[in-house]
């Protein structure tokens, strides 16, 4: 079964001749048949140099007495799946980034708990804030609408002032930050991975400009480098007040309870704050089975995410969406639910590949209750939800 194109490639599909018969009319003519659905996708290999390590998890830690030690669940072994055969990259453009690379002379460090910069790391870093900015300046330029930016180390906890979960740079706000330089009024950050991206909302808490709103598994605060909880009610500061919207989800929300939470939370919001632009943040660690998440969410449920992701941005932002790769730790799995997701934004009508994993029936009815709960808050509390 064929996979669908998600490349840089503006070819058409070629039109069949127009024949004239002498016994048709011109309703006859074979119509030309339409472009193949397109996702432009963007990469560099050399962001497979950043190498956290082995230990116990993502800690670092030999305890002496194990065999095989694990390798940290952000190696580079979880995007090579995710990049497919069918993928044409994009040249990406190191303006952005070179005047960043003499920082790349620390000798390596750990950072804060689980995050390692090891020699390759911040030049992999650099690369992966650089290409999300490519993918950006991509749509702004006009040269496609659908850009997904398949990048690592992830971003989205890395703060203005420090690195987080396993982040260096942030690169979606990064590139956030280079469509309001570059004239868009509001741009709208939709984040599904499992984890509170609480360095994108830090970057713009005060903004009201930037709606930012994630989804994720309810895991509270957890240490110095992530002070934030991605509660209800870290909902901005000042003029940004309100244009930060959590959704703290309980444990195994499910395929049916994110669903919920999309059409009941997320959609409303998005369609009252009108944006010019979507930011897509995308981390399969929400999966029914990563290591580093217990939300439950199958092929099923990314693609639904998607399709109703594509129809925010078709109905709100001219189609134009960008897409970043975050988090996502099972090998295996997060490239099937990244195809899913791909699948969604690019509408097609029937699934490509199947499920290859069984799963549990849902009981969606607690998650349900929690999304009630969070709407009426957001309701009486936030203000552009208000009017």
């Amino acid at each position: 079964m064929a996979l669908p194109k998600f490349s840089n490639q503006k070819n058409k599909m070629p039109r069949r001749p127009t024949t004239t018969n002498t016994s048709s009319t011109a309703m006859d003519v074979t119509p030309p048949a339409p472009p193949p659905p397109q996702i432009d996708v963007f990469w560099d290999e050399g962001m497979l140099a950043h190498d956290p390590g082995q230990g116990v998890f993502d800690t670092g830690h030999d305890p002496g007495f194990l065999e095989v030690l694990e390798r940290h669940p952000e190696n580079p072994d979880r995007v090579k799946n995710m990049f497919m055969p069918d993928i044409v990259c994009i040249p990406i453009f190191s303006e952005y980034i070179e005047e960043l690379v003499k920082a790349d002379a620390t000798g390596g460090k750990p950072l804060c708990s689980g995050t390692f910069l090891n020699p390759g790391s911040w030049a992999a870093a650099l690369l992966a804030a650089g290409t999300t900015l490519s993918a950006m300046k991509h749509i702004l330029n006009t040269k496609g609408k659908l850009a997904y930016a398949l990048v690592r180390p992830p971003g989205h906890h890395a703060q203005p002032t420090q690195a987080d979960g396993y982040c260096f740079l942030n690169n979606a706000g990064l590139a956030v930050q280079l469509g309001l330089n570059s004239g868009c009024a509001k741009i709208a950050v939709i984040d599904i991975d499992v984890h509170y991206g609480n360095g994108t909302a830090e970057g713009f808490y005060k903004s009201d400009d930037v709606l930012t709103i994630s989804l994720h598994m309810n895991h509270g605060s957890w240490g110095p480098s992530h002070p934030q909880s991605g509660s209800i009610d870290e909902l901005g500061e000042g003029r940004g007040f309100g244009f930060n919207l959590n959704v703290p989800l309980p444990n195994g929300t499910g395929d049916l309870g994110y669903e919920y939470a999309m059409t009941e939370l997320v959609v409303p919001a998005v369609r009252k704050f009108k944006p010019e632009l979507l930011v897509f943040v995308i981390g399969q660690d929400s999966s029914a089975f990563d290591p580093n998440g217990r939300q439950c969410l199958t092929m099923a449920g990314y693609r639904e995410i998607g399709r109703l992701i594509r129809k925010l941005a078709d109905d709100h932002a001219e189609g134009r969406l960008l897409i970043v790769q975050e988090g996502g730790y099972h090998i295996t799995y997060s490239a099937y639910c990244l195809h899913a997701t791909l699948e969604g934004v690019l509408s097609l009508p029937n699934p490509l590949l199947e499920d290859p994993i069984a799963y549990y029936p849902e009981d969606e009815a607690f998650s349900f209750k929690v999304v009630d709960s969070i709407k009426q808050y957001w309701q009486e509390t936030v203000p552009f939800l208000k009017e």
